[in-house]
């Protein structure tokens, strides 16, 4: 008669074989990447040349030092490609995994071309990627980025338009480049000339979206419809999410799988995003309105202001010779009021729930900063 198994004897016999499997599998595992390595590697390799020739084509490309400033910003190879310019390599970490991206910059200082090499989801997207359907997407089509420094000037855009340009983008308030709204009639001409071309005009409302400048788009000040708008930060209320809007024209050119995201689509941020959108009601948007009035209003009264910019509660400020933005933002965050800079202007982006009570708080710090300052003191330390 067999004798009962104890249950410590079961536990350790069971405990041991899963070790024993964990190792047969781990080794397995190891023997596979010791056999794929080389293979690996050089598929790597020649994605990267590829990539290379894409972005920047040239007959030879010399290997350049990589200093430390140049890694902390993701820079992990860069060649030169003599007199075509340079190739530099970037790798970024997401949700979705390490994106390596390829760019090409020719000698003076304009993008030539992007192309995505990456092993993780993100890679579909790319001309390099390992999927046929989707590399005949977007293989050679990488193109050019070119970014024009006179906005408001559309001779200046108009010339830079050839038979190959595909888009324009624009940010209707310059917001990193100083709080700083386009004309209108600026923007009407360039939905001409995109209409007349045949481009895509895109609009990048991360920034002036979602109410920020008293309507829920910042292109309802312009009468504008462009044809995809970028949306983002104010969606969430915090919450990290972003979204694209598109007209039919555009959105026929998007089939299946041509723009995933492993995060995209998350319930929890779409039913934030759901609730900021409800609150978007006339109600919401009046006081919008009325609190960037109040705020406006208050803040051309202060001393050493020279002017304002912006539109609603996207408000930039201009300060009179001698007096810095950043000394400004430090003095108010001492006062326990925190501001931003745009440039050399102080740059606003309250709350939009704020209450008029907010507002007036609000003031009385800066003005309390701004008449504390000497612009003399201020030219000495610069």
């Amino acid at each position: 008669m067999t004798k009962p198994q104890s249950t410590a004897a079961y536990v350790l016999r069971l405990t041991l074989t899963l070790f024993l499997i964990t190792v047969i599998v781990a080794g397995l595992l190891a023997f596979v990447n010791y056999l794929t390595a080389d293979t690996i590697a050089e598929h790597t390799a020649e994605a990267a040349r590829s990539a290379m020739t894409q972005v920047l084509a040239a007959d030879d490309y010399t290997e350049l030092p990589v200093s430390d400033a140049q890694a902390a910003t993701g820079v992990t190879a860069a060649w030169s490609a003599g007199d075509a310019g340079t190739v530099v390599r970037l790798t970024t970490n997401g949700f979705g995994g390490a994106i390596d991206l390829m760019v090409g910059v020719d000698n003076e200082n304009k993008v030539t071309g992007v192309a995505i090499i990456s092993h993780s989801e993100t890679a579909s997207l790319g001309a390099n990627c390992t999927r046929e359907d989707f590399r005949a997407q977007f293989a050679g089509k990488t193109g050019e980025l070119a970014v024009s420094k006179d906005g408001g000037d559309i001779d200046a855009l108009t010339e830079m338009v050839d038979r190959h340009t595909c888009a324009v983008m624009l940010e209707l308030v310059q917001g990193e480049g100083g709080v700083v709204a386009l004309e209108p009639e600026y923007v009407q001409a360039v939905r001409a000339l995109c209409d007349e071309k045949d481009l895509v005009l895109i609009v990048d409302e991360v920034q002036t979206g979602v109410g920020r400048t008293g309507t829920f788009l910042c292109c309802e000040h312009y009468n504008l419809q462009p044809d995809v708008v970028t949306l983002a930060k104010g969606l969430g209320g915090g919450l990290p999410i972003g979204a694209v809007l598109m007209n039919e024209k555009v959105a026929a050119g998007m089939g299946p799988s041509s723009h995933g995201s492993t995060f995209g689509g998350n319930p929890v941020v779409c039913a934030g995003a759901n609730v900021v959108v409800d609150r978007m009601d006339a109600s919401f948007l009046a006081n919008v309105n009325e609190r960037a009035v109040q705020l406006r209003t208050g803040l051309e009264k202060l001393p050493r202001v020279r002017s304002l910019s912006g539109i609603g509660l996207m408000v930039g400020i201009e300060f009179l010779e001698g007096i810095k933005a950043a000394d400004v933002l430090a003095a108010c965050r001492e006062k326990g009021l925190l501001v931003l800079t745009a440039k050399t202007r102080l740059r606003l982006l309250p709350p939009l729930t704020l209450t008029a009570h907010d507002v007036e708080m609000a003031l009385d710090i800066l003005g309390s900063v701004l008449a504390e300052m000497d612009p003399s003191k201020t030219e000495e330390q610069a």
